[in-house]
Protein backbone atom coordinates (compact mmCIF):
# COMPACT_ATOMS: atom_id res chain seq x y z
CA UNK A 1 0.00 0.00 0.00
CA UNK A 2 2.85 2.35 0.81
CA UNK A 3 4.59 1.84 -2.53
CA UNK A 4 1.26 2.26 -4.31
CA UNK A 5 0.83 5.58 -2.55
CA UNK A 6 4.36 6.63 -3.51
CA UNK A 7 3.69 5.66 -7.14
CA UNK A 8 0.38 7.52 -7.13
CA UNK A 9 2.11 10.68 -5.90
CA UNK A 10 5.08 10.26 -8.25
CA UNK A 11 2.84 9.74 -11.28
CA UNK A 12 1.03 12.98 -10.47
CA UNK A 13 -2.25 11.37 -9.38
CA UNK A 14 -2.51 8.88 -12.24
CA UNK A 15 -3.78 5.52 -11.09
CA UNK A 16 -1.38 3.32 -13.09
CA UNK A 17 1.00 1.92 -10.51
CA UNK A 18 -1.29 3.30 -7.83
CA UNK A 19 -3.06 -0.07 -8.09
CA UNK A 20 -0.77 -1.05 -5.24
CA UNK A 21 -3.15 0.74 -2.87
CA UNK A 22 -6.25 -1.43 -3.47
CA UNK A 23 -4.13 -4.53 -4.11
CA UNK A 24 -2.36 -4.09 -0.78
CA UNK A 25 -5.63 -3.35 1.01
CA UNK A 26 -7.29 -6.50 -0.30
CA UNK A 27 -4.21 -8.56 0.53
CA UNK A 28 -4.25 -7.34 4.13
CA UNK A 29 -7.99 -8.01 4.36
CA UNK A 30 -7.61 -11.49 2.86
CA UNK A 31 -4.76 -12.35 5.23
CA UNK A 32 -6.75 -11.10 8.22
CA UNK A 33 -9.83 -13.13 7.29
CA UNK A 34 -7.65 -16.13 6.52
CA UNK A 35 -5.95 -15.96 9.91
CA UNK A 36 -9.27 -15.42 11.67
CA UNK A 37 -10.88 -18.46 10.09
CA UNK A 38 -7.86 -20.76 10.24
CA UNK A 39 -7.87 -23.79 12.49
CA UNK A 40 -5.24 -22.44 14.84
CA UNK A 41 -7.45 -19.69 16.27
CA UNK A 42 -10.31 -21.85 17.48
CA UNK A 43 -12.86 -20.29 15.13
CA UNK A 44 -15.01 -22.70 13.23
CA UNK A 45 -14.84 -22.02 9.55
CA UNK A 46 -17.86 -22.98 7.57
CA UNK A 47 -18.39 -23.09 3.87
CA UNK A 48 -19.37 -19.43 3.79
CA UNK A 49 -16.18 -18.34 5.52
CA UNK A 50 -14.07 -20.48 3.19
CA UNK A 51 -15.82 -19.04 0.15
CA UNK A 52 -15.36 -15.50 1.45
CA UNK A 53 -11.64 -16.07 2.01
CA UNK A 54 -11.24 -17.59 -1.44
CA UNK A 55 -13.13 -14.71 -3.08
CA UNK A 56 -11.02 -12.07 -1.34
CA UNK A 57 -7.77 -13.89 -2.21
CA UNK A 58 -8.84 -14.19 -5.86
CA UNK A 59 -9.68 -10.49 -6.03
CA UNK A 60 -6.37 -9.64 -4.38
CA UNK A 61 -4.48 -11.92 -6.76
CA UNK A 62 -6.15 -10.35 -9.80
CA UNK A 63 -5.21 -6.86 -8.63
CA UNK A 64 -1.64 -7.95 -7.91
CA UNK A 65 -1.27 -9.51 -11.37
CA UNK A 66 -2.72 -6.36 -12.93
CA UNK A 67 -0.23 -4.31 -10.91
CA UNK A 68 2.67 -6.46 -12.14
CA UNK A 69 1.52 -6.01 -15.74
CA UNK A 70 1.19 -2.26 -15.31
CA UNK A 71 4.65 -2.05 -13.72
CA UNK A 72 6.14 -4.06 -16.59
CA UNK A 73 4.53 -1.63 -19.04
CA UNK A 74 6.10 1.25 -17.13
CA UNK A 75 9.53 -0.41 -17.23
CA UNK A 76 9.30 -1.19 -20.96
CA UNK A 77 7.96 2.22 -21.93
CA UNK A 78 8.77 4.74 -19.19
CA UNK A 79 7.26 8.16 -19.59
CA UNK A 80 10.03 10.49 -20.68
CA UNK A 81 10.57 14.10 -21.42
CA UNK A 82 10.15 15.77 -24.79
CA UNK A 83 13.20 17.90 -23.99
CA UNK A 84 11.22 20.85 -25.22
CA UNK A 85 11.26 24.23 -23.66
CA UNK A 86 8.29 24.83 -21.47
CA UNK A 87 7.04 24.88 -17.92
CA UNK A 88 5.30 21.50 -18.21
CA UNK A 89 8.64 19.65 -17.94
CA UNK A 90 8.71 20.29 -14.21
CA UNK A 91 5.31 18.69 -13.78
CA UNK A 92 6.28 15.41 -15.47
CA UNK A 93 7.57 12.56 -13.29
CA UNK A 94 11.14 11.31 -13.61
CA UNK A 95 11.23 8.13 -15.70
CA UNK A 96 14.14 6.75 -13.64
CA UNK A 97 12.15 7.10 -10.42
CA UNK A 98 9.11 5.43 -11.97
CA UNK A 99 11.21 2.49 -13.18
CA UNK A 100 12.68 2.02 -9.69
CA UNK A 101 9.22 2.19 -8.11
CA UNK A 102 7.91 -0.29 -10.69
CA UNK A 103 10.72 -2.75 -9.90
CA UNK A 104 10.06 -2.51 -6.17
CA UNK A 105 6.33 -2.99 -6.70
CA UNK A 106 6.93 -6.06 -8.87
CA UNK A 107 9.08 -7.61 -6.14
CA UNK A 108 6.51 -6.83 -3.44
CA UNK A 109 3.59 -8.08 -5.55
CA UNK A 110 5.41 -11.33 -6.34
CA UNK A 111 6.18 -11.86 -2.65
CA UNK A 112 2.53 -11.17 -1.78
CA UNK A 113 1.33 -13.63 -4.42
CA UNK A 114 3.69 -16.27 -3.03
CA UNK A 115 2.40 -15.67 0.49
CA UNK A 116 -1.19 -15.91 -0.81
CA UNK A 117 -0.42 -19.33 -2.26
CA UNK A 118 1.07 -20.43 1.06
CA UNK A 119 -1.98 -19.12 2.95
CA UNK A 120 -4.34 -20.87 0.55
CA UNK A 121 -2.41 -24.11 1.00
CA UNK A 122 -2.72 -23.79 4.77
CA UNK A 123 -6.41 -22.83 4.63
CA UNK A 124 -7.47 -25.61 2.29
CA UNK A 125 -5.19 -28.45 3.33
CA UNK A 126 -6.89 -31.51 4.65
Amino acid sequence: MVMGSVAFIEERQKFNMGLGIPAGSLSVLAAAVSIHTSRGWGVTSGTGAGAAVALIWVASGCLLITLIIQCCRTILDPPGFDHGDGPEEDSKPSSRDLVVIACVQIALAAATLLSAVVCARIDYSA
